[in-house]
């Protein structure tokens, strides 16, 4: 987790990545179990689309919680995200996977607003 909290990507080679491979960024992630007492911590950065690092990104966490449970590292219907804490705004982001492959995945959430 502090290599995670502590990294310093280089922006201007994340653009050119994401401009290579075609993406909107970096999705950087260390592995807790998911549940809401350890969740897994994320980063987001998108420098491309002028995003250095976004405190809460619904999207890139639904796409992780599928291609962990995808690779067997999540058996769990239910998969809870930190993201943003080290930025001075906290989100919690929960994404319930559907148990057969007729129902799509489930997004939400919250932030802790800080005033500045």
């Amino acid at each position: 987790p502090e290599a995670l909290r502590t990294m310093q990507p280089d922006m201007q080679a994340v653009a050119d990545l994401s401009r290579e491979l075609e993406l909107v960024g970096v999705h950087a992630f260390c592995f807790g179990g998911g549940s809401a007492a350890s969740p897994i911590l994320v980063r987001n950065f998108a420098p491309l689309y002028g995003i250095d690092e976004e405190s809460a990104t619904g999207t890139s966490n639904c796409a992780l919680a599928c291609a962990l449970r995808h690779s067997g590292r999540l058996g769990m219907d239910e998969c809870h995200f930190a993201q943003g804490d080290h930025m001075g705004m906290p989100s919690r982001i929960v994404v319930r996977l559907p148990s057969s492959g007729d129902s799509r995945p489930l997004v939400g959430g919250h932030f802790f607003h800080v005033d500045s």
